[in-house]
């Protein structure tokens, strides 16, 4: 079905959600996994979908982002990394945002962070609508939250959202925040996360913090980063061949070989960005260089722009 850029844009000021930390913290706290299964493994992940033994649906602990409001975190992750680890991560995330904006002097966000998670984000009993719009959730959010796990580089949807990101952001470096996806160690015969947020409780600082890294170990991002550094397509995958085949076909015409270049670059930059700031980090400094995100275009300004970028509108029409 052809829609224009203009009902596209509509689409999006009106179907654009996010989860607050402060809802999510209390699924947790109940029991609940938001990443234990992905919608398309949850049969049930439409208007009727059930958590636990109420009625309700996943999608309604999003909800509509206010007024002039911009989500704080896109998440772009891989949902066969383990459930976990990517909890920890969340919760790790969370502790760094808030202690950032203490020290920015900011106070805490009421609610915490918030996000757009597509397993709540998106209405799966309308999931073409919400895909098509996914350009202009990318666009609404301050960062990219990439959840660094081993499989991330290898799941074709993943590298796709990072291609919109580079076609939407000239500095989409500063858009970009990394995450790793600690691996799981065997305790008692079950997985547990390093740093794994314990259930009814509040998490302690100690599981807050990653696993130390000898020398000879790289840690999860850099592995992460180096994989997409020299990633080929040709071993990049849906589970769904025809979204395979879509997603493939807007990417020829882009071009195989550009798309590439701009995932192994873009993996590249940040690296030596990465390792940069670790070096500054053991400089003795006076205060934090670090400054607010700023971004050309946001959901309340008028028109549809981003839905003019070539790469943009070459992937409107595949779902």
């Amino acid at each position: 079905e052809e829609v224009s850029s203009e009902e596209l844009f509509t689409l999006a000021q009106q179907s654009m959600r996010c989860i607050r930390w402060e809802t999510w913290e209390g699924l947790i706290n109940d029991g609940i996994d938001l990443f234990d299964k992905s919608p398309r493994e949850d049969k049930k992940s439409t208007a009727e979908d059930k958590v636990k033994d109420t009625e309700r649906p996943l999608y309604s602990y999003s909800e509509d982002v206010r007024e002039n409001e911009r989500v704080d975190f896109f998440i772009s992750h891989s949902w066969d990394d383990d459930p976990k680890a990517k909890m920890a991560a969340i919760v790790r995330v969370v502790e760094k945002y808030n202690a950032e904006h203490q020290v920015l002097g900011m106070g805490l966000k009421k609610g915490g962070p918030t996000f757009w998670f597509d397993r709540v984000c998106i209405d799966q009993s309308k999931i073409n609508d919400g895909l098509r719009v996914l350009p202009c959730n990318i666009m609404a959010c301050n960062k990219m939250l990439i959840l660094c796990g081993p499989e991330y580089s290898t799941r074709l949807w993943c590298v796709w959202e990072m291609c919109t990101l580079f076609a939407l952001f000239d500095h989409y470096m500063d858009q970009l925040e990394l995450e790793p996806v600690v691996p799981v160690k065997e305790e008692g015969g079950d997985k547990v996360a390093e740093g794994s947020y314990l259930v009814n409780k509040p998490p302690p600082t100690a599981a807050l913090s990653l696993p130390a890294v000898s020398s000879e170990e790289k840690d999860p991002v850099q592995q992460c980063l180096e994989k997409l550094m020299t990633l080929e397509l040709k071993d990049v995958k849906c589970y769904d061949p025809n979204e395979q085949r879509k997603i493939m076909n807007v990417i020829r015409d882009v071009g195989i070989t550009k798309f590439e270049k701009c995932i192994h670059e873009m993996a590249e930059n940040k690296l030596k960005q990465i390792e940069e700031e670790q070096r500054k980090e053991k400089r003795p400094s006076g205060r934090s260089s670090r400054s607010a995100v700023s971004s050309p275009c946001k959901l309340s300004e008028p028109g549809a722009v981003i839905f003019e970028n070539p790469i943009v509108q070459k992937g409107l029409h595949m779902v």
